[in-house]
């Protein structure tokens, strides 16, 4: 009979801890799930506020004859007025594998202009509404500013 209560007493307690785990578990299954929707909602924050920023017509700084114009994500490149490339622009809080050329790029912002067969990716130094400096990725590093001009 002691062995009796021995066993119900050692199955219950294991059915007891079985189930307290499995609460944890879920608990932490809904921690993760709250920490991925904060983590979107922040991404889609910072790239939302930078694609605001960016609309509008830039050129390099001391160079009024070489502009861009950004509208929605829609890119148009102007030298001396001439209409000289037409593509989409994305801005990536972490740049995407395809901007690696075979280094670890995931920790760095970057703007992206694709056009209809390649994709030129430029690491963000700074951005701000009235200035952008960035440098062409896989490039020799020389830092290209631009201006806002509207």
């Amino acid at each position: 009979m002691k062995l009796s209560y021995w066993f119900f007493f050692v199955l219950v307690s294991v059915l007891f801890l079985q189930c307290a785990e499995t609460k944890t578990d879920s608990q932490k299954e809904d921690t993760q799930n709250t920490s991925t929707t904060t983590k979107v909602a922040n991404l889609n924050s910072f790239l939302n506020e930078k694609m605001e920023i960016i609309q509008g017509k830039w050129q390099v700084a001391g160079n009024p004859g070489q502009t861009f114009l950004v509208e929605n994500h829609d890119y148009t490149l102007y030298n001396s007025g001439e209409l000289s490339y037409r593509g989409s622009l994305e801005i990536y809080e972490n740049c995407p594998e395809f901007c690696s050329l075979g280094s670890d790029v995931s920790a760095i912002s970057c703007m992206v202009v694709k056009g209809e067969i390649d994709a030129t990716c430029y690491a963000i130094i700074s951005f701000n509404a009235e200035n952008i400096k960035c440098t062409l990725m896989g490039g020799s590093g020389e830092i290209l500013e631009y201006q806002r001009v509207e």
